[in-house]
């Protein structure tokens, strides 16, 4: 959020942070506050399984480079080499028969919509739940950010529906939220002014930093990290701040995006902190997370500009690296949610825009699409996103309190301020995610990674469905909330009351194709409850273009008590997806998985989800 509050904090750490970087001949600028498009000293290299330490140093330094880290569940590396030799170094890689890939390790920004400037932060007074319209909508006045007077009128049930989703379950603090930003403000023996709303360890579990190389700290520099983790999970009905979606969940600091200072008109010395997140540090975050008993993991990242043609602008584009880092989370059991980009349009922008991410539009307090808000059928839903008011650093109020000669007690209450972007809308879904996973799977919040709603179904599978099947479709102005987004926008209520309000079945589990060996595949899958019968669906490759896919068939429906099916394909090259439905309507189709049936021997498919066709990148292949 760019807001003057931010202008002047950045004037306390113009003298630890450093200026721009200087940009290498070969770097390309998005726009907005030139920043650069990647790191300019650094590749990220996927080396062929059984390539020798040795092998990688003596490639490294033909590049001028040396290895610095790798990404262990990747098996990544991170290579550092010359300023400005990026491109060069890409092309060297590239070129080596044991290297799968090569690619610059690019920025992801934090989202920044022009939303003009916000008064100073507050602190609490304990009285502000009334302002959070998000959660509970009764059509209340609103204060205004922009202009400090209480003039706005918010719509009746343009909300969440938290309260009524609060009165189900509150979630728990076993369920554990990574929040992959700038930081948290949480209140730890090394910190403690920070925040009451996150107080170690019962609400922060705990404070990582993946950006050493850039920060030396895991503070909340650029205060987005804080005001991101205040809305999925602050500590509520505390008589302090504000409440969290999430309630009793706890939050995880995974440093993730490092302050990037920005000098805005130099003679004056006036600044603004921007947070910059490289894909290394992303995967790095994502993949920590997935290892270390995470439910869910919140991205308010990603692509903040666009060229002419509408296109993201280099910030945010699919890279080989995060889809993987994206593709091991999933696979470990956590559930995915990013914001869906601040740039008003329908493009795909990542990290949410991979298959397994839930991606997050915004929406206003009159339940419209919030007039930043990137909207198509690629954003799984909207969530609240304009004029969010939540937690930020308690410092930046102390610095107000003393400029304004007012006092502002961090032991007794809470530093707030109101943000807009789908940053905001994101850890909504991230809160909601967090109870529905407590209330409905109490008995797999141990490990994610082995916790199954139904037999051959993982948890993070059935949690995003309830989400995605409980949302409301029309909004409280009757809005056709599924013009935005493919599911409607998020309801905590709707999500939580599935025994009241029957859903489609969840999406069959351990989905596995198999070559016949004599023109035919082999399928099967695990059944699922609460369904009426199955579909399959078949689709042919195309004999001279690669990648595209063809002739499109349909084979069902198939009876409730199918588990398997025999297709007499012929031979060549297909893919197949299934899905389950009943009266309330389908779920989700499962993952394309490619297969080449031949008529005496040949390769196999893939199971449980993965395959693919490689070539297609992100959502867009999903339908």
């Amino acid at each position: 959020m760019q807001s003057f509050n931010r202008l002047l904090l950045s004037l306390l750490f113009a003298l630890i942070y450093s200026h721009a970087l200087a940009a290498p001949d070969d770097m390309v600028f998005p726009s907005r506050y030139d920043i650069p498009a990647y790191a300019p000293d650094r590749v990220l290299v996927k080396f062929k399984p059984g390539t020798k330490a040795g092998e990688v140093r003596q490639m490294a330094a033909m590049a001028g480079g040396s290895p610095q880290r790798v990404i262990s569940q990747l098996n990544v590396h991170v290579i550092k080499v010359p300023v400005g030799s990026v491109g060069n170094s890409i092309k060297m890689f590239s070129n080596n028969p044991n290297v799968l890939y090569a690619e610059p390790d690019h920025y992801r920004v934090l989202m920044i919509p022009d939303e003009g400037q916000d008064p100073p932060p507050t602190g609490t007074d304990n009285q502000w739940f009334n302002e959070q319209w998000g959660l509970n909508n009764t059509g209340q006045m609103l204060l205004n950010p922009q202009t400090g007077v209480q003039d706005l009128v918010g719509r009746v049930d343009a909300d969440i529906d938290a309260p009524e989703g609060w009165d189900i379950s509150t979630g728990s603090n076993q369920v554990k939220i990574a929040i992959l930003d700038t930081g948290i403000d949480c209140r730890t023996a090394a910190r403690p002014g920070g925040s009451l709303e996150f107080i170690a360890p019962g609400k922060c579990v705990e404070e990582v930093s993946f950006v050493t190389d850039y920060s030396t700290t895991v503070d909340d520099v650029a205060a987005h990290g804080s005001h991101v983790a205040g809305i999925a999970a602050a500590a509520t009905n505390n008589d302090i701040g504000i409440a969290g979606v999430g309630w009793n969940s706890a939050v995880g600091n995974l440093k993730t995006c490092f302050e990037y200072t920005i000098d805005l008109m130099p003679p004056l010395g006036i600044y603004v902190i921007v947070g910059v997140c490289p894909v290394s540090s992303s995967a790095a975050a994502i993949t920590y997370a997935a290892d270390n008993g995470y439910h869910v993991i919140n991205m308010s990242y990603a692509s903040d500009a666009v060229d002419e043609s509408g296109e993201p602008a280099g910030l945010g584009g699919w890279t080989q690296t995060e889809s993987d880092a994206v593709d091991y989370a999933w696979s470990r059991g956590a559930v995915l949610i990013a914001a869906a980009g601040n740039d008003g349009v329908n493009t795909l922008s990542y990290p949410a825009a991979y298959d397994p991410v839930l991606a997050v539009g915004a929406t206003e307090r009159n339940d419209d699409r919030a007039s930043f808000s990137n909207f198509g059928n690629w954003i799984s839903m909207m969530a609240p996103g304009d004029h969010i008011i939540s937690t930020v650093p308690n410092e930046i109020c102390v610095f107000y309190a003393e400029i304004l000669g007012t006092i502002f007690d961090p032991d007794n209450d809470a530093c707030l301020d109101w943000y807009s972007g789908t940053s905001m809308a994101s850890p909504f879904v991230a809160g909601a995610a967090a109870v529905v996973w407590a209330h409905f799977y109490s008995d797999g919040l141990a490990d994610p990674s082995s916790c199954e709603a139904a037999p051959g179904v993982p948890c993070n599978q059935a949690v995003r469905e309830r989400l995605e099947q409980g949302a409301d479709v029309s909004g409280a102005g009757g809005q056709n909330m599924q013009a935005w987004s493919l599911n409607g926008r998020l309801n905590l209520a709707g999500a939580l009351n599935a025994s009241s309000n029957p859903l489609p079945p969840l999406t069959p589990g351990n989905f596995v194709v198999l070559n016949g060996s004599d023109g035919t595949a082999v399928i099967s899958w695990n059944d699922v409850s609460d369904e009426s019968g199955y579909e399959l669906q078949r689709e042919k490759a195309h004999k001279k273009q690669a990648g595209v896919w063809q002739s499109t068939t349909s084979i069902g429906p198939l009876s409730a008590n199918q588990t398997a099916f025999v297709d007499a394909s012929g031979t060549g090259t297909f893919r197949y997806r299934l899905r389950a439905f009943n009266n309330s309507g389908a779920s989700n189709w499962s993952s394309w998985i490619n297969i080449d049936v031949t008529a005496s021997g040949g390769g196999s498919g893939g199971g449980g989800g993965g395959g693919g066709d490689k070539p297609c990148r992100g959502k867009k292949c999903s339908n």
